[in-house]
């Protein structure tokens, strides 16, 4: 799907491109959103520029995703897709900034993208140039990674809070197995914010080579608060990039933790079969002793004799457990 975006009237407005259309005049933005071939080869005829098939945008090389051609910047960087659903991905976006208008083509769905459209049709002075419309695209992208990761450092909140404050709130209330399948449950949590937190740390990786590819490019055309802005966005995205790292040593942290826990509850059910089998093992000594065949057992001949192995064999197992309580291991 191809949609566009032209100033009419000091206004940005957006509709559907259809092949069948020319041109329309004040252009500005062209977007493309899973688009065929046919529609890539279309807007790239109509353009003059020559778009980067699928194929070519996943290539990893910096080359291949940062150059310039005949005064044409290519720039394809990561970005996040369904960060806000139970599968986030990351998926490519193409940034061309040609001499006519600004071009993105992507093949899923990116709330940066929305959030740019808003903002341009609220104040159309964003697109005043190419240079211009280019800083604030990257703006919405950047600001979207930082909303992605202020919801990272909630759920991590939220997470850690639960792993170092369960037995406190559950002490009494939840049985064993409860609390296990509530670890469990933590563990998969911590896995999707670890993962959600990887994937944006690529994403501003992939970023921060963008910015530093267009700098040299960018900044001397640009003056005043133009320069200051696109400063900005370079300090942001860098403080945004040291934030995620902080993020993914949590989240190991809480990882470690968590399995600490776990190998916890299982030393405690581990501790009491060592307890109730050494607590068993005299009575059970006894009761082979006093139950081997032998014709001459003098206990046998006692009518009183069945009556004290009994209680010999109960004071032996209490024994040990006395023992192990008053040393404090149960």
């Amino acid at each position: 799907m191809i949609t566009i975006y032209t100033r009419q009237h000091q206004q940005i407005t957006d509709q559907p491109w259809s092949m069948d259309d020319d041109m329309p005049a004040g252009l500005v933005w062209v977007d493309l959103n899973s688009p065929s071939e046919a529609e890539r080869q279309f807007v790239s005829q109509q353009l003059k520029i020559d778009l980067p098939t699928p194929s070519e945008m996943e290539e990893i090389e910096a080359s291949s995703r940062l150059y310039t051609e005949h005064g044409v910047m290519y720039l394809t960087t990561m970005v996040m897709s369904g960060s806000e659903t139970p599968m986030p991905i990351e998926t490519e976006l193409t940034i061309v900034q040609a001499p006519q208008c600004l071009v993105t083509m992507r093949f899923a769905e990116t709330r940066s993208l929305e959030t740019f459209a808003y903002r341009i049709k609220r104040d159309p002075n964003l697109m005043t140039t190419p240079d211009e419309a280019l800083i604030s695209l990257l703006d919405a992208i950047i600001d979207r990674m930082a909303d992605i990761l202020e919801l990272i450092g909630r759920h991590v909140d939220d997470v850690s809070r639960q792993v170092f404050m369960r037995h406190e709130a559950e002490k009494g209330k939840v049985k064993r197995k409860a609390r296990a399948r509530g670890l469990h449950d933590i563990l998969s949590d911590i896995g999707r914010s670890g993962d959600m937190v990887h994937r944006v740390r690529d994403c501003l990786s992939n970023l921060l080579r963008l910015v530093a590819f267009i700098s040299p490019i960018v900044t001397p055309r640009l003056h005043g608060e133009q320069l200051t802005y696109f400063r900005t966005l370079d300090r942001d995205l860098r403080s945004l990039s040291d934030h995620s790292q902080f993020l993914a040593h949590e989240a190991s942290f809480l990882l470690e933790a968590t399995l600490g826990q776990i190998n916890i509850e299982q030393n405690e059910i581990i501790k009491i079969f060592t307890v109730a089998s050494v607590a068993f093992l005299p009575p059970t000594m006894l009761a082979s002793i006093w139950g081997m065949n032998f014709v001459h057992m003098p206990e046998l001949q006692t009518p009183w004799g069945y009556w004290l192995a009994l209680a010999i064999i109960f004071i032996s197992g209490i024994i040990p457990i006395a023992l192990f309580r008053r040393k404090g291991w149960i």
